[in-house]
């Protein structure tokens, strides 16, 4: 069974050449209780079918699912679906809850 996930923030740090990247994603569920997890977890969720995760589109008028890139240097990152070559709307989510 897949498990779903509504993804409200998203950690980043700089890497080495200064670009912003996502380290782990994080939500609440609906208990309240709150999850984190890293980039590498997220990403071998989404590619064994253990989870999906979604975020909120900001004029609400739905959702977009969270799927894996890759680079032109081959290194995979999460993405929306609507995102072309970088994660853009994942990095506008606030990086704490």
């Amino acid at each position: 069974m897949t498990l779903k996930h509504m993804v409200n923030l998203a950690k980043r740090k700089r890497d080495s050449g200064g670009k912003e990247v996502v380290t782990h994603i994080g939500g609440r569920l609906d208990n309240g209780i709150e999850w984190l997890v890293s980039h590498d977890e997220a990403v071998e969720n989404i590619r064994s079918g253990r989870s999906e995760y979604f975020i909120s589109l900001k004029d609400g008028s739905g959702i977009e699912k969270l799927i894996i890139g890759t680079s032109i240097y081959g290194d995979t990152f999460i993405k929306s679906e609507l995102d072309r070559y970088e994660p853009l709307r994942l990095l506008k989510l606030p990086a704490d809850a």
